[in-house]
């Protein structure tokens, strides 16, 4: 169904709507030229069967009507052929509709309309990703993976989570900007890969088939049985050749029953490694499609010179040696053929074929299966780097981050959440820093002060994978960045909400005193309403501790609050610069409604809306 046009799309959403127009049209024709060569093919088949055996029932067979079924017979194998072919343009075709839909789903944060991802992360980030949404339905790892194999998944994923170090960042960020402009690069490559990850685990299987022991053929007494086999047939000649046929059967019969026994104990593992290596689909013609884009990168870009240095000195490497391991499994792939499966099962009957080719694709193994894990290593460093190349594509106006060492302070000139869409986010300018100082935000309930803790978490998560972020400058020092905002509670560990957020801010201010004997960065805090487990005065003197112990060890930060008179301890009044937001509200016949402009202000907080919201829900009606 064709697509149509949202008010408000961006104009990358516009130029995704115009190829899925497009590819709506190459479809459409494709369904209807296969609907056609299906009848053609069911207007030759059948006339060519039912003229031979016709002919072959009548008592004078004609070998003109021999002719005309034969005739009729090839004209059915060319359209088998061309309707094979179209059959597989088509599932490219689908292939790139589903990639570009996705595409446009990401410009329009359309959640219900992405792909969910099951993925993982180490269980000391969890805390981090739960907080700043890094991962679930509407997440930061949702709306940037358009990587499809598993690798290239985990890739992406760990990149998110540990910060790169900034030369790394600088390497990013230029084959970002250097895959940015090449959509019909990074449509081509997606498309290869993600045909990859149809085939179920992707090249995981194919790598541990590389890296794995011969399972069949290492073992030397049935080698030496299958070449002893082979050897019979020259006695089973001599013995018929000599006029000792009675010794020649009983050895031919011996033979094919050896040869079938061996086929039931060994060609199931043999076909379960045929089945990953040359499925129906025909795997490593994917794996070669893939790397053969890889050739057109350019040189002088660091990320892809060290890529291909990491596979010999040239993408042709991998391409070569897997169009070699191609050829060796095509033979393979005649086992599912209707007109050639017959051929090979006689040919495994009588010589084993199926052993011979495990041997044959064993030799290459042993030749390059130590080197293909670094192949495929690069092939998820690219679907990584496109991945972040997209975002650079379809938000222009966002920025390329500084992450410079000499920096002590974060700055975000108009940053934005970069999970809210552009017609409705709201952007601010946020310094955070220099050390010793820490940026306090009040307002009242649903005013934003989360969103902004959250969108200074997400964009330096950003910023530190090599990602443009949602801002129109920003520049960090490189970072760590620990968050305290969605604390539970757990029954099963028998731990209370106050008890999981003290653990919580204990590893913090541990982390804080970790950070501060690194010299390559700093911790980054975002605290939002800590201890509301506690009564309000203790959780004044536990904030202020807190604090005092992070700002003593150089750390950065904001942290939101309703106390407001954590602005006036002697403690930390000369350290916090503080900011708020607010809201207003609107009566319009006797029905009142609460609005917020999102906008951050400096100093406290001169607003409260906690009663009014009891009214404006009822509940000052009943209490």
């Amino acid at each position: 169904m064709p697509v149509a046009e949202r008010q408000g799309d961006s104009p990358a959403a516009i130029y995704y709507l115009g190829q899925l127009a497009r590819w709506d049209e190459r479809l459409a024709a494709g369904a209807a030229e296969s609907l056609r060569l299906s009848r053609w093919r069911g207007a030759t088949s059948l006339p060519a069967i039912a003229i031979a055996i016709i002919n072959a029932l009548t008592d004078a067979p004609s070998n003109t009507a021999y002719v005309l079924a034969a005739g009729l017979f090839v004209v059915f194998l060319g359209l088998v052929v061309k309707h094979e072919r179209l059959e597989r343009e088509q599932a490219v075709g689908n292939a790139y509709r589903r990639i570009l839909s996705q595409r446009l789903a990401r410009c329009r944060r359309d959640w219900d309309a992405l792909a969910d991802i099951e993925v993982s992360v180490p269980a000391h980030k969890r805390g981090l990703f739960r907080d700043l949404d890094g991962l679930g339905h509407a997440s930061l790892y949702k709306w940037l993976c358009a990587a499809y194999t598993p690798l290239g998944r985990q890739m992406l994923l760990a990149w998110l989570a540990e910060p790169a170090p900034p030369d790394e960042i600088l390497v990013r960020q230029q084959a970002i900007r250097e895959l940015a402009p090449k959509a019909n690069w990074r449509d081509e490559f997606q498309v290869a890969c993600s045909l990859l990850a149809r085939l179920g685990d992707g090249p995981s299987a194919f790598l541990n088939w590389c890296q794995a022991p011969p399972q069949v053929l290492g073992r030397t007494r049935l080698n030496l049985l299958i070449y002893a086999l082979h050897a019979m047939w020259l006695v089973i000649l001599a013995a018929f050749a000599v006029g000792w046929g009675w010794l020649g059967l009983v050895l031919t019969i011996t033979t094919l029953a050896t040869n079938v026994l061996l086929s039931v104990i060994y060609v199931p593992a043999i076909h379960r490694t045929f089945n990953m290596l040359a499925s129906r689909q025909n795997d490593v013609s994917h794996y070669v499609a893939s790397f053969r884009l890889l050739e057109q990168l350019p040189t002088g870009i660091t990320a892809f010179d060290r890529m291909r240095s990491v596979v010999g000195g040239s993408f042709t490497q991998p391409v070569s040696h897997l169009t070699d391991l191609q050829r060796r499994l095509r033979v393979a792939a005649w086992r599912h053929s209707s007109l050639l499966g017959l051929l090979y099962l006689i040919a495994q009957i009588f010589a084993l074929c199926d052993f011979h080719l495990l041997n044959w694709c064993e030799r290459w193994r042993r030749a390059h299966g130590a080197t293909a894990p670094a192949w495929f290593t690069v092939l998820a460093e690219l679907e990584a780097l496109s991945s972040l190349a997209a975002v650079a594509h379809d938000e222009p106006e966002w920025t390329f981050p500084t992450v410079d060492p000499a920096l002590e302070q974060f700055t975000g000139e108009q940053l934005g959440h970069p999970l809210i869409r552009a017609q409705v986010r709201v952007s601010n300018d946020v310094t955070l820093g220099p050390p010793e100082t820490f940026l306090l935000v009040s307002g009242s309930n649903m005013s934003g002060k989360s969103t902004l803790l959250r969108s200074i978490g997400t964009n330096v998560i950003l910023a530190q994978t090599g990602a443009p972020v949602c801002a129109r400058e920003c520049s960090l020092p490189p970072l760590v960045v620990a968050t305290s905002m969605r604390i539970d509670d757990s029954l099963e560990d028998g731990v209370s909400f106050y008890m999981a957020e003290l653990r919580r801010l204990k590893e913090i201010v541990d982390l804080a005193v970790a950070t501060e004997q690194r010299v390559d960065c700093r911790l980054l805090y975002l605290l939002d309403e800590i201890l509301l487990g506690t009564n309000s005065r203790e959780r004044h003197v536990a904030v202020v501790r807190v604090m005092k112990h992070l700002l003593s060890h150089g750390a950065i930060g904001a942290i939101s609050t309703h106390d407001l008179e954590l602005a006036q301890s002697p403690d930390l009044q000369h350290a916090c610069h503080c900011v708020h937001f607010r809201e207003h509200f609107v009566e319009e016949n006797g029905v009142t409604s609460m609005h917020f402009d999102y906008q951050m202000r400096p100093g406290i907080a001169t607003t409260t809306n906690a009663i009014k919201l009891l009214e404006m829900v009822g509940l000052t009606e009943r209490l």
